[in-house]
């Protein structure tokens, strides 16, 4: 806010989205990983500004800035969605390469997600390699 005050707003926004993504990252997307629905952005996006914790924001404003910056927290969650899936990919694509071009036992599939695999267990840390 103190930028908008400077008149400096090309700054404040780079800061501004830079501050939705992360917000996005590293919150919203253990959540919230399809937004699929004008309602569903809107209430994405009142969470992103739930935890920018802005000091007395209005209902106007806040709806106002919902509407902004609505879109952009959807683009972050389809970004944050889009990196995830091509990590899972390469992984899968090298256990393949490394296993003689044998896919890995579907089994293992939630458990990775989840990453609920017991490192104290040959076979689990194995796949966890």
């Amino acid at each position: 806010m103190g930028l908008l005050a400077c008149g400096k707003t090309g700054e404040a926004k780079k800061k501004m989205l830079l501050a939705i993504r992360r917000v996005v990252c590293l919150n919203l997307f253990q959540f919230k990983k399809f937004i699929d629905e004008e309602t569903s952005r809107d209430i994405a996006a009142e969470c992103v500004l739930l935890q920018l914790n802005f000091k007395d924001i209005d209902e106007e404003t806040k709806k106002s800035w919902i509407d902004t910056c609505g879109t952009f927290v959807v683009k972050c969650i389809n970004e944050a969605r889009g990196y995830v899936q091509t990590g899972v990919k390469k992984a899968m694509c090298d256990y393949w390469c490394t296993n003689d071009k044998v896919v890995l036992d579907k089994k293992w599939y939630p458990l990775i997600l989840k990453r609920e695999l017991d490192m104290k267990k040959d076979e689990d840390y194995e796949v966890f390699k």
